[in-house]
C-alpha cells in the first residue's frame, strides 16, 4: 500500500461514533507508520464544499497501489462514499468501506437498498464491520461477500484508554448519592424517555444526568417537569472531547438502553473510566458489553427492569466496574485495532500482484 487515504467526517469535530473512533485511529503509533491522508466528505452544517474537494483529491491524488477507506454512515453519507468510491476506483485505488451506521440493518431488509449495497460491496475490495453481529447480517444478504468481511471493533484513543489503569473508586452506595449517567445524541432510539421515567422507581439518593444534544432536547426536558424530577436530573448539554474524561470520572453507573446504536462508543468509554453498563441485550451491544460482567444486559426496556438493573450495578460497582476496565484494555487498543485495519487493506497488494 503506496498511500492510505482516510474518508469521513471531520475528525474529532462531530457528534457520532466515526468522530470519536477515529481519533483513536489517526493518533496510533501504527497508523504513523503509514502515509496517510486525511480527506473530509463532510463536517457539522457544511456538507457541499467539503464533498467537492474530496472529489478533487481523490480524482487528482489517487493512484494504483493506493487504498482508500471510507467511513460509511447512513444513507446520505453511504450514497456520497459511493460516489467518492467509484472516483478513487477510476484512478487505480483499492476501496475499502467501513460501516458504521445502525441503519445498515434496515437496509438490508429492503429490495431496493439490498440492490443499491450489492452494487456497492461488489466493487468494494473490503468491507469493516464493528462485531460479530453485523458480520452475519452482512453474509445473510450477501452470502459470497464473507471472504472480504474484517471484524473491528472501534478503538478507544489513548486519552481514554488511560482512564482504565486508573484504580477503580469504591463508594458505598447505601446511603450516599448514586450518580447515573446517560450521553449521546439526543435522538429517538437511544432510551431517553424510558431512562427518565426508570426514576420514578428508584431511591431518592439516585440522580442523573443527561449529557447530549439534538431534538428530543425540549421534549425530555419537558418529561422531567412533568414527572416533578428536575431536583434529581440535569441536562449538561453536549460534552466535547476535552471534558469527557471529567465528566465520565465523576459518575457511578452509565444507563443507555438503546435501539439505535452500532456499536456504542459511550459503552466502552464509561468501561474505560470503570462504570458498570445497563443497557439492553439487542443487536450488536452483547459484543460490545460482556453481559454480568461488565454490567447488567436486559431484555426489555421497561422502567421495573432498567430499576432493579441499575441498582444492581451499583451494589456491585465496585467488581463490574474494574472487570469493564480489564475488558476495554485489549479487544479495543488503537494499536491492536489499526494493526488489522493496515494488514488488512495491504492484504490487498499481494491479490493484485
Amino acid at each position: 500500500m503506496s498511500k492510505l487515504f482516510i474518508v469521513s467526517t471531520r475528525i474529532g469535530s462531530g457528534k457520532g461514533g466515526i468522530s470519536t473512533a477515529l481519533i483513536g485511529y489517526v493518533n496510533s503509533i501504527e497508523m504513523k507508520k503509514c502515509q496517510i491522508k486525511l480527506v473530509t466528505s463532510h463536517e457539522t452544517g457544511i456538507r457541499l464544499l467539503p464533498f467537492f474537494e474530496s472529489c478533487r483529491v481523490l480524482y487528482t491524488e489517487c493512484k494504483k497501489g493506493d487504498a482508500t477507506w471510507f467511513h460509511c454512515g447512513p444513507w446520505l453519507s453511504m450514497l456520497r462514499k459511493a460516489i467518492l468510491s467509484v472516483l478513487a476506483k477510476s484512478r487505480g485505488s483499492r476501496i475499502y468501506l467501513h460501516l458504521h451506521s445502525p441503519t445498515l440493518y434496515n437496509y438490508l431488509q429492503s429490495p431496493f437498498k439490498r440492490f443499491f449495497l450489492k452494487w456497492l460491496f461488489t466493487m468494494a475490495d473490503g468491507l469493516i464491520v464493528l462485531t460479530p453481529w453485523w458480520r452475519e447480517q452482512v453474509i445473510q444478504a450477501f452470502p459470497l461477500m464473507e471472504h472480504k468481511i474484517l471484524v473491528v471493533p472501534n478503538p478507544l484513543d489513548d486519552g481514554l484508554k488511560a482512564m482504565s489503569f486508573e484504580p477503580i473508586k469504591k463508594n458505598d452506595t447505601t446511603n450516599c448519592k448514586v450518580r447515573v449517567l446517560s450521553m449521546a445524541r439526543l435522538v429517538k432510539g437511544k432510551g431517553f424517555e424510558t431512562v427518565i421515567d426508570t426514576f420514578l422507581h428508584l431511591p431518592e439518593h439516585y440522580t442523573l444526568t443527561i449529557a447530549g444534544d439534538g431534538p428530543l432536547m425540549s421534549h425530555l426536558t419537558a418529561q422531567v417537569h412533568a414527572n416533578g424530577l428536575q431536583s434529581r436530573i440535569k441536562f449538561v448539554g453536549w460534552v466535547d472531547y476535552d471534558n469527557k474524561k471529567a465528566l465520565l470520572r465523576s459518575h457511578d453507573v452509565f444507563c443507555l438502553p438503546s435501539k439505535y446504536d452500532s456499536f456504542g462508543m459511550g459503552f466502552i468509554e464509561a468501561m474505560a473510566a470503570g462504570l458498570p453498563v445497563v443497557a439492553l441485550n439487542f443487536q450488536a451491544i452483547p459484543d460490545v458489553v460482556p453481559d454480568g460482567v461488565a454490567g447488567k444486559l436486559v431484555v426489555d426496556d421497561h422502567p421495573e427492569t432498567l430499576c432493579e438493573a441499575i441498582k444492581y450495578c451499583a451494589e456491585h460497582q465496585f467488581i463490574l466496574g474494574k472487570a469493564g476496565k480489564e475488558h476495554v484494555k485489549g479487544d479495543f487498543d488503537a494499536e491492536y485495532v489499526s494493526k488489522k485495519i493496515i494488514d488488512f487493506c495491504n492484504a490487498g497488494d499481494k491479490n493484485e500482484g
